[in-house]
């Protein structure tokens, strides 16, 4: 999903109608289905081309796990799938405060070298109106350790009518050595890169939604763009549709 993304999904957990006398823990179930112009992680393009990206997730409370996937039709070796996702997180929110730690493995199946990783997550946002801001950040703990990623900026969340809602955020991310040494080749500290997006979500109250979104993506520093082979400026866009919904409540 397109920012806040698991946020959303997680503050949605978060916020789940206190249950009636007798109704126990609300379980939740989602899957969502998007087409991607480029897979970009973190300012690095992954993917030659589109990308298909399902993804599905099981809630309870404030507890979600996540899977989620990137094919690029467009590998030499046909194999499709480039990167996998699975995450458990769970999601702490007070007021306008939304706190979302998790863990996190990726796998790599289409690697030449490291074929999988570990983080440990935790994005804040505080959005008391229309404006907020975010601050994400990730620390490896196996292929890259101790590699550290951080990104924060401002957000931006409007209700529109007719089930409509806009969403926007632009951030600038810091990276220390071990992460640019393991991801880009590169023994470099600072500034990794910026970010800029612009998302459009629509939802219906069956828990069908829909998600267009377009963002901006340019690795700052030049020696690092070199090395990677990246141009200055990575647009892409995202079209999903998905449905998330409280199925039954579980008795304690």
């Amino acid at each position: 999903m397109f920012v806040p993304g698991l946020l959303v999904i997680a503050a949605s957990l978060a916020q789940n109608q206190p249950p009636l006398p007798g109704q126990g823990t609300p379980i939740t179930l989602g899957a969502e289905a998007a087409a991607a112009t480029r897979h970009v992680w973190r300012g690095i393009p992954l993917s030659q081309g589109p990308a298909l990206q399902p993804s599905a997730w099981l809630g309870a409370e404030n507890v979600l796990l996540t899977g989620w996937a990137s094919f690029d039709r467009q590998q030499e070796d046909g194999r499709g799938l480039d990167t996998a996702r699975f995450q458990l997180s769970f999601a702490q929110q007070a007021d306008a405060f939304t706190f979302l730690p998790a863990v996190v493995v990726y796998l790599w199946p289409g690697a030449d070298s490291v074929t999988w990783t570990a983080e440990a997550t935790g994005d804040f946002c505080w959005q008391p109106g229309p404006l907020g801001i975010y601050w994400d950040n990730a620390i490896d703990v196996w292929a890259a350790r101790p590699g550290f990623w951080t990104e924060a900026g401002g957000s931006l969340v409007l209700p529109l009518p007719a089930g409509l809602g806009l969403d926007s955020r632009v951030g600038a991310s810091f990276a220390n050595k071990p992460f640019n040494e393991h991801y880009a080749g590169i023994e470099r500290i600072g500034i990794h890169g910026a970010t800029a997006g612009l998302g459009l979500t629509w939802r219906h109250d069956n828990g069908l939604y829909g998600v267009l979104s377009g963002r901006l993506d340019s690795i700052l520093a030049e020696e690092l763009r070199d090395t990677l082979g990246t141009e200055p400026l990575i647009p892409s866009a995202l079209l999903s549709l998905g449905w998330n919904r409280c199925l039954v409540w579980v008795k304690g």
